[in-house]
């Protein structure tokens, strides 16, 4: 009987601890928005840099490959990022 109780103390105890991790991290989110930070991984493309990219694709002199290599990125990010502004 008495380990069961404390089983259920641990597991009660636990919920406890999960939801102060969770409010410390969101407080600590919302500090650092508020400096102007929004986290996450940088762009590896400029607005500028996807523009002249697609004035090179669309002039078909270059391949998308070539494209690519020139801005130092996968063809799999140039089509990304060349569909991304096609969309906004």
């Amino acid at each position: 009987g008495r380990v069961k109780h404390e089983g259920v103390a641990l597991t009660i105890g636990q919920g406890g601890r999960a939801d102060l991790i969770r409010e410390r991290t969101n407080a600590g989110l919302a500090a650092a928005r508020k400096r102007g930070r929004t986290g996450g991984r940088p762009p590896k493309m400029t607005t500028n840099q996807i523009a002249s990219a697609r004035k090179l694709a669309e002039t078909g002199e270059l391949t998308k490959q070539e494209i690519a290599g020139m801005f130092n990125i996968s063809r799999t990010t140039l089509y990304h990022r060349l569909n991304q502004q096609e969309a906004s």
